[in-house]
């Protein structure tokens, strides 16, 4: 099967894992990519990756690729906010790709995709999947007029992360034109989670470093501000035990240094910019933080705890969902919150082994990879 994707962040962690999970269970499996350094530099174990172009490449053929079809407009990815971010030369690779694909069964994991994969002329696809990671809010924003270009496709299977998410797309977004669906969920793949057994302590520390991980886009700005707004908090109360470490990229990155510096607020927040390496950089760090609100589903909260992390996330779907068995990681308040900071070195390391155990167990590569299965083959 094939699996063809565009992005960063949580979307493509879960479509590596899902990848992988259905190697394992002896599927033949390859990721199409639109841009090969979304990608990262580890991949599960024998999984092949093939991209239309790699932007960070200056050979030859790829400086010939970035002129090719610089006349056409561009048409489903002119929804995606991210479109600046792909030549002409992609849309043209994607329409012939899934037009001659080989494939039994074809899965697009991003929704400016979906269209692309419902005309798909192949007569060799027996399965369309259409994977909706998307929080319904984001997807008012980031694809601004897609929904009602989905609306017009009566698409055959769609997934969804959660039972939330399909409700508020359809409640909220007045959106259900497909012949079935299925929640599906997120795992993780091997690279990116450590083994139990190397969950380390949390050490007692004058000033612990926590990190956040977030698009910076003015689409994210409640979520920022929240941020800001717990960061005076500290420095009202002259509390200096917290630096939370901020990595992410979009267009709001200007005005969000311009806000630490104006409201200084250097010693509670630092702007590490973008990592490629999620896990590498969680690893780093003595927990997790979110102070987002919109969340289809709580991807970094799986990664940090398999990590061997703690994680603090405010009420959102993604956190409601992902962390139900582990109701101490919600903050409740600001207060809530530097309470459980200020006594994180009383977490024993019994109780980061058995948030491990409860998100393992729920969010198992065999079980989604089984659940899938199950769904191509309805």
């Amino acid at each position: 099967m094939d699996i063809i994707f565009f992005g960063r962040g949580g979307t493509i962690s879960a479509t590596l894992a899902l990848a992988e999970g259905l190697l394992e269970k002896n599927y033949l499996v390859r990721l199409i990519s639109l841009k090969k350094n979304a990608l990262g530099n580890t991949f599960p174990n024998g999984l092949y990756v093939r991209a239309f172009y790699n932007s960070k490449s200056k050979s030859i053929k790829t400086r010939i690729k970035k002129k090719l079809f610089s006349y056409k407009k561009k048409t489903f990815f002119k929804y995606d906010s991210d479109r600046k971010y792909l030549i002409p030369y992609s849309e043209v690779a994607l329409k012939r790709k899934l037009n001659n694909i080989t494939s039994s069964t074809v899965i697009s994991t991003r929704e400016s995709l979906h269209p692309y994969l419902k005309n798909a002329k192949s007569k060799n696809i027996k399965n369309k999947i259409y994977f909706f990671h998307t929080d319904y809010k984001v997807l008012e924003e980031h694809f601004k007029g897609l929904i009602d270009v989905l609306k017009g496709l009566n698409l055959e299977k769609v997934a969804f992360v959660t039972k939330n998410a399909k409700e508020n797309y359809e409640n909220k977004l007045g959106y259900n034109n497909y012949e079935s669906y299925e929640i599906i969920e997120n795992c993780l793949d091997s690279s990116k989670m450590i083994n139990k057994n190397e969950i380390k302590p949390i050490n007692n520390k004058k000033r612990y470093e926590a990190i956040y991980m977030l698009r910076i886009s003015k689409d994210r700005v409640e979520d920022i501000n929240n941020l800001i707004s717990f960061a005076q908090f500290l420095k009202e109360k002259k509390n200096t035990t917290v630096r939370i470490n901020v990595y992410g990229i979009g267009d709001y990155v200007e005005e969000f240094e311009k806000l630490i510096k104006t409201k200084k607020l250097e010693k509670y927040i630092k702007y590490q910019g973008l990592t490629t390496e999620v896990s590498e950089t969680i690893r780093m760090y003595d927990f997790m933080i979110d102070f987002s609100l919109n969340h289809t589903f709580g991807m970094t909260y799986i990664e940090a705890i398999l990590n061997g992390k703690m994680v603090f996330a405010m009420k959102n779907s993604g956190s409601l969902e992902v962390l139900k068995e582990i109701p101490y990681a919600i903050i409740d308040s600001y207060d809530d919150l530097l309470y459980k900071i200020n006594n994180i070195k009383n977490l024993k390391i019994d109780y980061l082994k058995e948030n491990y155990d409860i998100i393992e167990q729920k969010y198992s590569r065999n079980k989604i990879s089984d659940k899938f299965i199950n769904f191509i083959n309805k």
